[in-house]
């Protein structure tokens, strides 16, 4: 009898999915513990993130351990701290619980998830702590981030990798004084194109990029885009894409990947003009992700289908010609294997082989 493959990530997720898992039977403990032991980070952290339906399989001083591990990857690390800050808040509800039955009351781990992700030195995590202030109406009274706390933020970010996170303090900044639409200050010019290199860059250039579930080509848009273009080139050239994941999948929206931590939050030390092109984002745009305008980096999406909200906010660089059927196959965690650009010569040696 054949058994039916099933997807490590799928299930992973399926653990999370209200109803499917409201009984705490070995077989859910079972699913969730192998994944947890899958060699991918990104199923691992699809597991922590189940973990609030299954109470007591990853308990919060697990999660705290693995957030503050610096060894750990970065995108299990952020699953680890979304984990604790829902145990924090349901440890508040338990507080309350105390009041009426302080018999049933059990002390638990109290690190701060946030104060440890702020002062972790990790701009990841830092991020996603900002954002969670932000998200719940700032932090007027300074109470998670304290003068001397904004100060250690300001002495560890760096200028240009770590600009998202120095622009989502800005922002918890400005909603604290009442002004939170406040526009973030511009960013220099600090990445020069070389006009040689620029030349020698033909219109609609070709790139393959190899996964395991096929091949996807995309040619860019030199003559719209000569900026973003160069830039891509040269990182493919350098070999930088070559086993770096997909972090991020919305289906019917958009495939990401290409970030250095492999979570998103990652960048390099400099940054991209945005460049905005006639041509609408459309199925199979490849574009450059940015935290505002003119800090693009290396991270760059292909989108599933037409996104006309995107059209004149984002640079659109290149496009699928080939194996747009693969980009809708590819999930978070899927890598690329390699990333080369396809020069007249290897395409006529493919075609003789043909």
């Amino acid at each position: 009898m054949r058994k039916a493959a099933i997807d490590p990530l799928l299930a992973a997720q399926l653990l999370g999915v209200p109803g499917l898992s409201t009984q705490h039977d070995s077989l859910t403990v079972l699913l969730h513990n192998t994944a947890m032991g899958d060699p991918s980070p990104y199923v691992r952290a699809a597991a922590i993130q189940a973990h609030w339906i299954l109470h007591g399989v990853i308990t919060r001083t697990e999660a705290m351990d693995l957030m503050i591990d610096p060894t750990v990857h970065p995108t299990i690390r952020q699953a680890a701290f979304l984990s604790a800050l829902k145990d924090q808040e349901a440890e508040h509800m338990r507080q309350y619980q105390q009041m009426i039955r302080p018999d049933r009351f059990e002390w638990r781990d109290h690190r701060d998830p946030l104060a440890h992700a702020l002062g972790s030195g990790d701009a990841g995590l830092i991020c996603a702590a900002l954002e969670h202030l932000i998200n719940g109406g700032g932090d007027p009274d300074s109470f998670i981030l304290t003068p001397e706390r904004e100060r250690a933020l300001r002495d560890t970010l760096r200028p240009l990798a770590d600009l998202e996170a120095i622009r989502l303090l800005d922002h918890v900044l400005a909603m604290r004084v009442g002004d939170p639409t406040t526009a973030p200050l511009p960013v220099p010019f600090n990445h020069p194109i070389d006009p040689v290199k620029l030349r020698a860059l033909k219109q609609g250039q070709r790139y393959r990029i190899t996964t395991a579930k096929g091949d996807i080509i995309i040619a860019t848009d030199v003559n719209e885009c000569p900026g973003s273009s160069l830039a891509f080139d040269s990182l493919v050239t350098a070999g930088y894409y070559n086993g770096k994941a997909f972090h991020r999948m919305v289906p019917g929206f958009v495939l990401q990947g290409g970030c250095p931590r492999g979570d998103g939050y990652g960048s390099m030390p400099w940054t991209l003009r945005t460049e905005i092109g006639r041509t609408p984002f459309t199925t199979g745009s490849v574009g450059l992700a940015s935290a505002g305008r003119d800090t693009e980096s290396c991270q760059f999406f292909i989108t599933h289908s037409a996104t006309p909200h995107l059209d004149g906010r984002y640079t659109r660089f290149g496009e699928v010609t080939e194996g747009m059927d693969v980009v809708w196959k590819l999930q978070v965690g899927d890598v690329m294997i390699n990333v080369e650009r396809e020069n007249p010569e290897m395409l006529t040696a493919k075609a003789q082989r043909r």
